[in-house]
């Protein structure tokens, strides 16, 4: 028989109690401790879910849907809906950013943007910021320099916003 996972609930943190640690695959620990905190460990292991692990996790890049199924596949019983609705609500909560290279497209005249986004590449702007200026996608940046090509276009590659222009 698997180890399984009990669970005890006290205000707004989840104690659950892995039964016998040794037992259970490394991996399977690793994703229950990424989004918990030690309380305990003996032949037990105490840990607490609250909100502020699940956040410090996701801080960390972690991923709740892993947790989450190491939950089920080694809990004694059914992991509670509500449980997994509150894990899922902290998450939703915690603001999310992403900063990306982003690759502009600024082109003298909108004419050409209004092409791409019409074209075969309308797939390649990511957002439109302005007439003559969009956010492309860098997989696309061949198909668009051929495009600018076929135009007979002066393009110039990769320039710092600070740069003078001709």
């Amino acid at each position: 028989e698997s180890p399984r996972i009990s669970f005890s609930f006290r205000a707004f943190r989840l104690t659950p109690s892995v039964s016998p640690t040794h037992d259970i695959p490394s991996l399977t620990t690793y994703h229950l401790l990424t989004h918990s905190d030690i309380v305990k460990q003996d032949v037990l292991l105490h840990a607490h879910i609250s909100k502020a692990s699940i956040v410090k996790a996701q801080k960390r890049g972690m991923v709740l849907k892993l947790f989450l199924e190491a939950l089920e596949n080694h809990a004694k019983n059914e992991v509670p809906q509500n449980l997994k609705f509150l894990l899922n609500e902290w998450s939703a909560q915690t603001i999310k950013m992403e900063i990306s290279r982003c690759i502009i497209l600024k082109s003298s005249h909108s004419t050409f943007i209004d092409e791409i986004s019409m074209g075969k590449s309308k797939d390649a702007i990511i957002e439109k910021i302005s007439q003559n200026h969009v956010i492309i996608s860098k997989k696309y940046i061949d198909d668009i320099v051929k495009m600018a090509q076929k135009k007979d276009a002066v393009i110039k590659l990769f320039m710092d916003p600070d740069e003078e222009e001709d």
